[in-house]
């Protein structure tokens, strides 16, 4: 019989132990959830590889969900020109691997610094060669800086990028 009545389950006190066991291993599973995805840290670290993977993958949407509204950086790119910059700029790629070397990560409140070695590979036309040479020769860490945009633990977004050996300015378009 599927549906069982009260007198039932008190004629089977077997039936009432499964049940509260099952009960006490849901909520089990619900708290680690819980603590799994209200973790700041993690989830800021999650936030990180969806950047690296959608700029990989040249989602440029995806990556432009990760970037603040008020994004700016000392390049004077906003956020929309930014993303149609690497739009134009990494379709040159067929293939895109973007790899992090010496990477940290700074968080102090709703402010967080990541620092990493940024070096670039893969294969398409001399362009796309000429700009991994280009990222490739910084010896110097790139720094984006991230920002908790809400007390949601997961809502963190790029606001500025920098590296003191880019010069960015020389690739802007006069307007």
């Amino acid at each position: 019989m599927i549906f069982t009545t009260v007198g039932a389950m008190e004629k089977h006190p077997a039936r009432r132990s499964t049940y509260l066991i099952l009960g006490l291993v849901g909520l089990a599973v619900a708290g680690f959830a819980v603590f799994w995805y209200g973790d700041t840290d993690r989830q800021l670290e999650r936030r990180w590889e969806a950047m690296v993977n959608r700029v990989e993958a040249k989602s440029w949407r995806g990556v432009a969900r990760l970037m603040a509204e008020d994004y700016e950086d000392p390049y004077g790119f906003d956020r929309e020109t930014l993303i149609s910059y690497a739009r134009r700029t990494m379709v040159h790629f067929r293939r895109l691997e973007v790899r992090l070397e010496s990477q940290s990560i700074e968080r102090d409140g709703d402010t967080a610094r990541i620092t990493a070695l940024v070096r670039l590979e893969g294969d398409g036309s001399p362009l796309a060669r000429a700009i991994a040479a280009e990222v490739n020769r910084s010896f110097s860490p790139t720094e984006f800086v991230w920002r908790r945009q809400s007390w949601k633990p997961w809502d963190w977004q790029v606001v500025s990028f920098s590296n003191p050996e880019f010069d960015l300015s020389r690739y802007r378009e006069p307007f």
